[in-house]
């Protein structure tokens, strides 16, 4: 096992997102549903309304990089958003679970604090939506919801990557010049994570304190999400792992989404940003509350996604 996976040891979790009191539709295009208002005039592109506030974590335009990985409603769209350079405006693009696209312009439109606004333009659909989040603890990662959201539905955002939404490809044009606006025609773009591995099901729960699963091929891993019956009051796990009877990395999963109907079984999860060799790695919990039954073979549901590195 390679040395850069002692990143596990380290990763950063993810702050959970509410309950979810309706499952997102995965047909659903991250826009904002018709509407008969006519939207305020975007910002202009070079300006954003900052104001550091006096609590919690700071955030400036400058922070926010040069891109946004994005994940809305727990992994239904994946995308990134990429600044035109020397401008507050995004070029965004998705994909769904099916292999959908969807395309974009976001316009950042006020820091105040911790606390961050986006615009949607809606080129691909109703203009007038906005995107509102909180940085996190991290300093990295922005968590919020939408105004076209239902209650529960969450999106994230993770400044500077890692690349889990999409990479951008140029192609046929070498001469430098913008083609930002242009979408879809001299721009191809394809999606940089995708699911690894999943054994969950909808039959009943028995409980285990492990998850494994098998990787073909050397692989980074982005994230890592386990199907966990929580106790009162808890909102974190720790874990390990290992391969081949030895111990190569471990973390802490945090509490995110639940089922509906019983809270106590929600989302642990985890973004590693680890390298893996190909082989098996089983994920050890501190406490035995993993789901598992026959439909998984009695191994603990767990789900990955990232990307082949082809080394």
């Amino acid at each position: 096992m390679k040395a850069t996976l002692v990143a596990l040891l380290a990763a950063g979790a993810i702050a959970g997102a509410a309950a979810a009191q309706d499952d997102p539709d995965q047909s659903f295009v991250p826009g904002p549903p018709a509407s008969d208002q006519t939207p305020p005039p975007p910002p202009n592109d070079n300006t954003s309304t900052v104001d550091h506030g006096s609590r919690g974590s700071y955030l400036t335009a400058d922070m926010l990089g040069d891109q946004l990985a994005i994940d809305e409603l727990n992994g239904a769209w994946i995308g990134a958003w990429t600044r035109r350079p020397g401008t507050t405006v995004f070029d965004a693009v998705w994909h769904n679970q099916q292999g959908q696209e969807a395309h974009d312009v976001i316009r950042l439109v006020g820091i105040s604090g911790g606390q961050v606004t986006f615009r949607r333009d809606g080129v691909s659909g109703p203009a007038g939506g906005t995107y509102t989040g909180t940085l996190g603890p991290d300093g990295r990662t922005i968590l919020g919801s939408a105004s076209w959201y239902q209650p529960g539905w969450v999106w994230k955002a993770v400044i500077g990557g890692p690349a889990q939404g999409v990479s951008e490809q140029v192609r046929g044009d070498q001469s430098g010049q913008d083609h930002s606006s242009d979408h879809g025609s001299d721009r191809s773009y394809q999606a940089s994570e995708v699911p690894l591995f999943d054994n969950w099901n909808t039959a009943g729960c028995g409980l285990t304190d492990t998850a494994s699963l098998d990787l073909r091929a050397r692989t980074h891993v982005t994230r890592v999400t386990l199907w966990y019956n929580w106790r009162a009051g808890e909102d974190a796990v720790r874990y390990t792992v290992s391969s081949l009877g030895r111990q190569v990395g471990g973390g802490t999963l945090t509490r995110g989404d639940c089922d509906p109907y019983q809270s106590a079984w929600c989302e642990a999860r985890d973004t590693p940003d680890a390298d893996l060799d190909s082989g098996r790695y089983t994920f050890r919990l501190e406490s035995g509350r993993v789901c598992q039954n026959d439909g998984s073979g009695g191994a603990g549901f767990i789900k990955v996604w990232g990307y082949d590195t082809g080394r």
